[in-house]
């Protein structure tokens, strides 16, 4: 396999241990998927976030109160530069709280930017955006949780 070929399914990879690590309610390896000094915005709603633990306490904050969440990504459009590597992909993240008063889901789609970095041979993120794109059901689902 190419550097080329490693490096973009290693990116991949951590983009998916995100999605699965919060879905997982892994904190620990969320805040592994981050560079200790990164930033996350998650737009109007949750703001920006710097650092690793301080990205894991959001999305624990958020996520650990609901029976389920499951985020899909996919779409990986990436570009390398030297040992950095920005990307875009689409994401559909599903939140379920039965017991939300409105009704139990609320599920939302967007694009996932990202700035990534490659130290000690492991690619981590830096950077990171969610741009929303439309949203549909109970959004008290995750400001209520």
């Amino acid at each position: 396999m190419s550097d080329a070929t490693a490096d973009w399914l290693a990116v991949v990879a951590r983009l998916d241990a995100y999605g699965w690590s919060l879905d997982d309610r892994d904190w620990p390896a969320l805040a592994a998927c981050f560079t200790a000094d990164c930033e996350a915005d998650y737009g109007e709603t949750l703001g920006v976030h710097r650092g690793a633990d301080a990205v894991a306490a959001l999305c624990r904050r958020v996520l650990e109160p609901l029976d389920a969440s499951q985020h899909l990504i996919t779409g990986h459009q990436i570009t390398f530069t030297g040992g950095a590597a920005t990307t875009r992909c689409r994401v559909v993240a599903q939140h379920v709280r039965r017991a939300a008063p409105g009704g139990p889901t609320y599920t939302i789609g967007g694009t996932y930017r990202a700035a990534l970095v490659r130290a000690d041979g492991t690619w981590r993120i830096r950077r990171f955006a969610l741009e929303m794109v439309w949203q549909e059901g109970n959004l008290r689902v995750v400001e209520d949780a």
